[in-house]
């Protein structure tokens, strides 16, 4: 048999592959669905979202569930896990990007001499998934993997403020996490920068901006840090969304609609 033959074989009469298990394709679309939503849906929500039976759905978010890609929150909603990061940023590695990516924060550091990272929302915390070191090495043992509390530091402020929604804030604040005001959020989400002085770490300024993350699931934080006293926020803004603009270049990105910090 020829291989025309076979391909023949292996398609229905709707022209499509006849050995596609349909069952994982809605799973995969639900996974691909999730990425899309701005927050933590439940079942009945999805099942309207996707067109399904609020069983189907169901039986769908148990196996991703159960497989590690999604969480379920304390309301009973459900939520794309970090596993989604690592298998994307693992998916920029091989097409190459994951390097270039870095290369750019490496060239940031170069040009500011501060410490570079990108943080992403992981439950009720942030979590370092990218970083380059400055020689300038920072008192604070913060690495890739370091969780950073949601209620200190730009890069946590700027995640408040782009990838956790006002509801999802609210939640945080009734279980008795103390986050920055809803007015103070508010104008980091105005002005597209957040910067601290000393509140993560003693010692350490930070500047970050927001960062759409390169595979389309979530907002992540693009931050300069370094010794308190040392960094010029308008010089590090101006850096950052530099480089920001080059990160999203090599992914295929698209850059939040934020008010250029120079007022042009």
């Amino acid at each position: 048999m020829d291989d025309d033959a076979v391909s023949v074989s292996m398609t229905n009469q709707d022209n499509r592959p006849a050995n596609i298990l349909s069952s994982t394709q809605k799973t995969l679309a639900l996974l691909e669905t999730l990425a899309s939503l701005p927050r933590p849906y439940g079942v009945s929500e999805l099942a309207r979202v996707v067109g399904s039976s609020r069983g189907t759905v169901h039986k769908q978010l148990a196996t991703l569930v159960a497989s590690g890609w999604v969480e379920q929150d304390e309301q009973g909603r459900y939520g794309l896990s970090l596993l989604t990061v690592r298998v994307g940023n693992t998916a920029l590695q091989h097409a190459g990007l994951g390097q270039k990516i870095q290369n750019v924060l490496e060239g940031l550091v170069a040009v500011t001499g501060e410490t570079a990272t990108i943080a992403a929302v992981h439950r009720d915390s942030g979590l370092i998934i990218q970083r380059a070191e400055s020689d300038q090495v920072l008192s604070a043992d913060i690495r890739v993997g370091t969780r950073i509390p949601l209620n200190v530091g730009a890069s946590s402020h700027v995640l408040l403020a782009f990838a956790i929604t006002e509801e999802q804030r609210h939640d945080l604040r009734r279980r008795g996490i103390e986050l920055p005001s809803e007015e103070y959020l508010a104008g980091v989400a105005e002005s597209g920068v957040a910067f601290t002085r000393r509140e993560f770490v003693d010692g350490i300024d930070a500047v970050s901006i927001p960062l759409q993350h390169q595979l389309d699931f979530k907002t992540t934080a693009l931050t300069l840090a370094g010794p308190s006293g040392r960094i010029d926020p308008d010089s590090a803004e101006r850096a950052l969304r530099a480089a920001r603009e080059r990160i999203l270049t090599l992914a295929g990105g698209r850059v939040p609609e934020l008010r250029d910090a120079s007022g042009d």
